[in-house]
């Protein structure tokens, strides 16, 4: 199992590479302090390259969400893999995750 990785590309985005399992999803939300922008209006997370994910993917979801929130940012979540939005559909979570702008990969 390869740890998720964050990282922020020189155009602001932020990208979320391999796996967010239950295993790392508590140190990845941990991680977003120091990853997300603070003086953006708007943050845009890549998902292309996440080869994994379990329902703790969508805790991770739901903190960058609410720490976009408390920054009044908006957030716009590109390239979804079809494994999180099924689980986003399962637990009805589609208003909340795609309140913002969404790109559907």
């Amino acid at each position: 199992m390869e740890q998720a990785t964050l990282s922020t590309q020189e155009n602001g985005v932020l990208n979320v590479d391999r796996e967010i399992t239950f295993y790392n999803a508590a140190t990845l939300c941990s991680q977003l302090k120091t990853f997300m922008p603070q003086d953006a209006k708007q943050v845009t997370v890549e998902l292309a390259n996440l080869s994994h994910c379990d329902s703790a993917s969508l805790v991770f979801l739901i903190t960058l969400l609410r720490q976009a929130k408390k920054h009044s940012q908006s957030v716009t979540f590109l390239n979804i893999p079809q494994a999180m939005q099924a689980l986003i559909k399962l637990y009805n979570l589609s208003r909340l995750i795609y309140e913002g702008e969404v790109q559907h990969g």
